[in-house]
């Protein structure tokens, strides 16, 4: 209805994985969308002097925007349905910009901030897809996330652990092990070995759980 989808049957090609054995996981960018924020600029995230906000990743999406949320959603439950294994939130956070206030579309009485705003739609969004037989993750973008919470980008690894299926973050193999026993306080359900997850570029790390980017 948005006029953003792509013209590939992704169905076929999620069902050849699976017959190969290999578990498929989709990667989702919830927040810089060119497309949709060109065509619908009132989902467009604003400053507060009235502005569209966008940086060198492109044009941003309202967090706080209700129709953003159920859009993020209704593409999570499609992906879902054609069999996707893992859905993987990236860029589900604010502007890493600082000094820069918004006219966030939320309803709510209190001012919303980047860490209520963040956290509202990861609260809503799980709880929406709870019964989605795909796994559902997010990636953390920052040191001060990991550690409490992100005061620009709004990101809190403590609250994704609650309420995500796994974290995932971009590391180096010589730092992930220890990274992901600090992540070990955090993670009150589970091991941490497989809900901590880091990205990496160069070689394998010795961890459990991780992702090579080529």
């Amino acid at each position: 209805g948005y006029g953003t989808a792509g013209t590939v049957d992704l169905k076929p090609i999620i069902t050849a994985l699976h017959d190969k054995n290999i578990k498929v996981a989709a990667r989702l960018c919830c927040f810089v969308d060119n497309t949709l924020a060109s065509r619908y600029s009132q989902l467009a995230l604003h400053r507060s002097t009235g502005e569209a906000f966008s940086d060198d990743n492109g044009a941003w999406l309202d967090p706080s925007n209700s129709i953003v949320r159920d859009y993020i959603i209704s593409l999570c439950k499609e992906l879902d349905a054609m069999g996707v294994d893992e859905i993987l939130l990236n860029g589900m956070r604010m502007p890493e910009t600082e000094g820069v206030t918004y006219a966030y579309s939320s309803t709510t009485s209190a001012t919303p901030t980047p860490q209520t705003v963040i956290s509202g739609f990861a609260i809503s969004v799980t709880r929406t897809l709870k019964s989605m037989s795909a796994n559902l993750s997010v990636q953390v973008g920052s040191d001060k996330a990991m550690q409490s919470v992100d005061d620009v980008t709004g990101q809190s690894a403590q609250l994704f652990f609650k309420v995500f299926d796994r974290v995932y973050r971009t590391s180096s193999a010589d730092t992930a092990e220890s990274e992901q026993s600090a992540a070990k306080s955090m993670v009150e359900l589970g091991n941490v070995k497989y809900r901590y997850v880091p990205i990496v570029v160069d070689s394998t790390p010795g961890t459990a759980c991780w992702m090579k980017m080529n």
